[in-house]
C-alpha cells in the first residue's frame, strides 16, 4: 500500500506518558465527524508518527469548490453553500466543547477537510434549485469530516499545516463577504463557538451590512484596548526608571551598605502537583452553565461517590446509584477512577468501565454514574 496516497503523514516530538495517553484517549473516542487517525512509534527514526486517513474519493473542500467554479454557479448559491458549511463546522466545535475536547484548529485547512458523498451529491444534483431549505435537511454532523487531535500536541514543521485556514479560503472564494469570514475566524480563535454558530444562522451572508459594521466596531474596540494597554506599559517603564534613579540617589547619599536590595520572592508554581485541583460539575466547565447543578472540588486523595451519607464524599439519593458506587483517587498530579462493583456501572466518555479496575482520568472528560452525568476537569 502506498501510504502517501492513502494517508497524510505527520511526525510529532517525543511525548511523555500522560501526553501519549491523552492522544490515544482522543483517537479511540467515538467522534462522529473525526477521520481515522493511526498513531505508531517509528523505532528506526526514534519518533512518533501519525497517519491521517484521506478520502477514497477526491472530496476535499478544495476539490468540491474547484468543481463548483468550473460549473460557474452564481455568487448567491456559492454564499448559501459557504454559509451552510460554516454552520456545520461551528456546530462541530460546539459539540467538541460540550464534550470537553479542545481540538487543534490547525487542521481546519480546506485541503484537509472532507465532504461526504451524500452531501456533495445533494449540492450538485440540486444546483439549479439550491437554497437554504434544501441544505437544511442535511444537518448531520458527519457530512463534513476532519482530523480531531489534541490542541497541546505540537507538530514538526509541516507544510500541510502552514497554509491558509478555511476562513481565509472562504474569503477568497466570496470576497464580498470577506469581513464576515474574518469576524467568524476571530470568534473561533477566541473560542466563542456559540456566538460564531449563532452568527452563521442569524446573519444573511448576502446582506451583511449589520454583520460587517459589528465586525468593524469590534476591531476598532480591540485597537483602542491595545492603545490603552500600550500607554499603561509605557507609564510602567517610566515609573520603574524613576524608582531606579531614586534608589541610586539614596545609595549615593547614605552608602550602599545601608540600602540592601532584597532577593526576590520566588512565586509558587500553580502547575505543581500540590495545586492541581480536580472538579466535578453538572454544567459544562468554562461556560456560563458551570455553576448550575452539582459542582464539587476533589481536595482529598481518596474521593468516594455513592448513596451512603456516612462514608461518601459526593452523595446521590437515587436508588440506581450504588451504596459505594465509585472512587476517584489522586496520585501525584494524576487522578484515577475505579468502579466499586456498582450494578448500573460507571462510564468514562461513554465507555463502561470494568469493575474494580483503575483507569487514568484525562484532564477533561465526561463521567456517568448509573444515570447521573458529570463533567470532570483538572485545573
Amino acid at each position: 500500500m502506498n501510504i502517501s496516497k492513502s494517508y497524510f503523514q505527520l511526525s510529532i516530538p517525543l511525548m511523555d506518558q500522560v501526553q501519549e495517553n491523552q492522544l490515544l484517549h482522543l483517537i479511540q473516542k467515538s467522534i462522529p465527524f473525526s477521520r481515522e487517525i493511526i498513531s505508531f512509534f517509528d523505532q528506526e527514526n526514534n519518533k512518533h508518527l501519525l497517519l491521517l486517513k484521506k478520502s477514497s474519493t477526491n472530496n476535499t473542500l478544495t476539490s468540491v469548490f474547484s468543481e463548483l467554479k468550473e460549473r460557474k454557479i452564481s455568487k448567491e448559491k456559492t454564499s448559501i453553500i459557504l454559509n451552510n458549511i460554516c454552520q456545520k463546522i461551528t456546530q462541530q466545535l460546539l459539540y467538541l466543547e460540550e464534550n470537553l475536547i479542545e481540538a487543534n484548529l490547525a487542521f481546519l485547512k480546506p485541503e484537509m477537510i472532507f465532504v461526504c458523498e451524500t452531501y456533495k451529491n445533494k449540492i450538485f444534483e440540486n444546483i439549479s434549485t439550491l437554497d437554504k431549505a434544501n441544505l437544511a435537511n442535511h444537518e448531520k454532523l458527519n457530512h463534513i469530516t476532519w482530523f480531531i487531535l489534541p490542541n497541546e500536541i505540537s507538530f514538526e514543521s509541516e507544510p500541510k499545516l502552514q497554509g491558509k485556514n478555511i476562513w481565509q479560503y472562504f474569503a477568497e472564494i466570496d470576497p464580498d463577504n470577506g469581513t464576515s469570514f474574518r469576524l467568524l475566524e476571530q470568534l473561533i480563535t477566541e473560542k466563542k463557538y456559540k456566538t460564531a454558530f449563532e452568527s452563521c444562522i442569524t446573519f444573511n451572508f448576502d446582506q451583511n451590512k449589520e454583520f460587517n459594521s459589528k465586525s468593524n466596531s469590534d476591531i476598532s474596540e480591540k485597537e483602542n484596548t491595545k492603545k490603552q494597554k500600550s500607554k499603561k506599559e509605557k507609564n510602567k517603564v517610566i515609573k520603574k526608571s524613576n524608582f531606579k534613579r531614586w534608589l541610586e540617589r539614596l545609595k549615593y547619599k547614605f552608602g550602599s551598605q545601608d540600602i540592601e536590595l532584597r532577593e526576590m520572592t520566588i512565586p509558587l508554581n500553580p502547575k505543581q502537583d500540590l495545586f492541581r485541583i480536580a472538579m466535578l460539575s453538572e454544567g459544562v466547565p468554562g461556560t456560563l452553565d458551570e455553576d448550575q447543578g452539582i459542582r464539587v472540588f476533589i481536595l482529598i486523595d481518596e474521593f468516594l461517590i455513592g448513596r451512603d451519607k456516612a462514608i461518601c464524599d459526593l452523595v446521590f439519593e437515587e436508588n440506581t446509584i450504588g451504596r459505594l458506587h465509585a472512587r476517584i483517587t489522586r496520585h501525584g498530579s494524576h487522578y484515577f477512577i475505579e468502579d466499586l462493583g456498582s450494578k448500573n456501572g460507571t462510564y468514562l466518555d461513554g465507555k463502561k468501565l470494568n469493575k474494580y479496575q483503575t483507569y487514568l482520568l484525562p484532564e477533561q472528560c465526561r463521567l456517568k454514574f448509573a444515570e447521573q452525568n458529570l463533567y470532570f476537569v483538572i485545573d
